[in-house]
């Protein structure tokens, strides 16, 4: 088994209160339904699309190979492997304020360990982006001055200059890219899963 670093280990540099398995989500919301699993998860996701490995293009998530040690073993503690498959899944984050911090509503997203989202990359900035609830539902996404930028569709964000996300934006950083999903469209991506 060839040795991976931790850049070529994507599903290990993300820690968050919880990294989810869309395959699972979507096996829960067909087992209590649309109604419970909506009061359960009543915010917004970010669904992980690539991860670039180097400037020539991006990985697919959705064909990492995952192999957990024991049965027992949660999803984020298994390693990236070479060999065969044991277990492939999409990554997702769901947007959720934790504890960690004093920054109020904002969900905030940063490789120091008291961000709600910690990506553990040394591009990422220690308080990179804030995602910020508005009264409508809807979430802004502001950087926060970090070095090697956030760009949302494309464009890179100015300093504190908040952008209106809505279902489908794509949001990079660094080498990572996400798909943000707003709570209802996240219910209908999960029911078009097998």
């Amino acid at each position: 088994m060839a040795k991976m670093s931790n850049e070529d280990r994507p599903d290990i540099n993300i820690a968050t209160t919880s990294t989810l398995s869309m395959e699972a989500l979507a096996a829960e919301l067909r087992q209590v339904g649309k109604v419970s699993f909506g009061e359960k998860y009543p915010h917004p996701f970010l669904k992980v699309n690539a991860f670039r490995k180097s400037k020539s293009g991006f990985i697919e998530p959705r064909t990492m190979i995952l192999q957990r040690k024991h049965k027992s073993e949660s999803v984020d503690s298994a390693e990236s492997v070479t060999e065969e498959p044991s277990e492939t899944r999409t990554l997702c984050i769901p947007l959720v304020k934790s504890n960690r911090n004093a920054y109020g509503a904002k969900v905030t997203l940063g490789r120091a360990r008291n961000n709600d989202i910690v990506i553990r990359a040394s591009r990422v900035s220690k308080l990179h982006c804030v995602f910020v609830p508005q009264a409508d539902g809807n979430y802004h996404l502001m950087d926060m001055g970090s070095f090697n930028g956030t760009k949302a569709n494309g464009s890179r964000l100015e300093k504190n200059e908040p952008v209106t996300l809505k279902t489908g934006d794509e949001i990079e950083f660094c080498r990572y890219a996400f798909e943000y999903f707003n709570t209802q469209d996240f219910i209908e991506e999960l029911r078009r899963m097998p």
